[in-house]
């Protein structure tokens, strides 16, 4: 019996069959987790979708400007700098409270495109800053109300007008506009737009427009600028970039209509400045011929001959002078385009190099 007692054991070794039923078992043990987990992964899956699925990427729109060399005198003022991207009419705060105004940045609908709602959109000063709700009735699904929030001035959901659906094509309210499309009409629904202080509009304006000038200083890219405005609504932004380069245009245009009239302006002074000089010294070398008609050879014969060689010599040149000035006149008159830039150079060098303030000042 002892010695039955004292018999090897041998040693256990698992088959197939004993690793199948081993992770059976550990199949069985975790489905409880899964059973939870699946929903759980199904609804922060949704709630994702709904918080971020509605966000609008941000997009970008390019335009680009020309401009002429910097030694021109007609380039405009606020492009003048080291490198040509540097435009601060562009990003200037004047300057774009104008676009803003013209518009209507100040007002904004976060979760849609403007277009997809409003056909026109008009907000003056006298609209009330804050959050405003374009809500329809739930039941009868005919009538809408629009209610203003503004908790520094105590108004929460105040109603500021109500209407009928069927009737509804534009919108006047409180110094607000709106015509909507027609296809929000078909389909109408609620949404959350806001009218926010001109200062801060301007601001976010120009946050959102960058300039890039040629700073690798490419030769191919002499002159040449590109603006940059960022947004979530395409259609808006690309109108908002429109609307600066035809406002920049305009500014430079107006630029150099002004530029030329100073410039014609001081041609013409010039012209009669110079005539009344040539009077004035053709009356003197006549007076000079009358009271010399005989002139001897002495030393004083010899003066007075220098001096009216001088007087003839001065006639000459203001002569040629009025000739020149004439000749810039007519043809600043008759040119356009590049062809009356460069007269207007030209006209601008005649009058620098004759100490003509004015045009010191134009070129400056």
């Amino acid at each position: 019996m002892q010695q039955g007692l004292n018999s090897p054991t041998s040693a256990f070794k698992p088959d197939y069959v004993y690793w199948i039923k081993h992770y059976a078992g550990l199949l069985w043990r975790w489905k409880w987790y899964i059973i939870p987990v699946f929903p759980a992964l199904v609804v922060t899956w949704l709630l994702l979708v709904v918080t971020f699925g509605t966000v609008r990427p941000e997009l970008g729109v390019n335009v680009i400007f020309g401009f002429e060399k910097q030694s021109s005198v007609l380039v405009l003022p606020e492009a003048l700098s080291s490198e040509m991207g540097k435009m601060k009419l562009i990003q200037s705060r004047n300057f774009l409270s104008e676009i803003v105004d013209s518009l209507s940045l100040h007002f904004i609908i976060p979760k849609h495109n403007r277009s997809s709602i409003l056909n026109f959109t008009y907000v003056d000063s006298t609209a009330i800053p804050g959050k405003y709700h374009f809500g329809i009735d739930e039941q009868s699904r005919l009538t809408y109300t629009v209610a203003l929030t503004n908790r520094k001035l105590g108004i929460n959901k105040k109603v500021i007008t109500t209407g009928r659906l069927p009737s509804l094509d534009t919108l006047n309210t409180n110094g607000m506009k709106f015509v909507f499309v027609p296809q929000f009409l078909k389909k109408p629904f609620d949404f959350n737009f806001y009218v926010i202080p001109r200062e801060k509009a301007v601001e976010n304006l120009r946050n959102k427009i960058s300039i890039v000038g040629n700073t690798r200083r490419d030769p191919m890219m002499e002159g040449i600028v590109m603006v940059n405005l960022s947004g979530t609504d395409p259609q808006l932004i690309s109108t908002t970039i429109n609307k600066i380069a035809d406002k920049f245009v305009e500014r430079n245009l107006s630029f150099r209509k002004r530029k030329s009239s100073e410039v014609l302006k001081a041609l013409q002074m010039q012209l009669q400045i110079a005539s009344e000089q040539l009077r004035h010294d053709e009356n003197r070398v006549r007076a000079f011929k009358e009271e010399n008609p005989k002139v001897g050879l002495g030393i004083d014969a010899q003066n007075a001959i220098n001096t009216m060689t001088m007087l003839e010599s001065r006639d000459l040149t203001l002569s040629t002078e009025i000739d020149d000035a004439k000749d810039l006149l007519k043809r600043l008159s008759e040119q356009t385009g590049s062809d009356k830039d460069q007269t207007t150079s030209e006209a601008l060098l005649f009058l620098s190099s004759r100490n003509v303030s004015s045009a010191i000042i134009l070129q400056r």
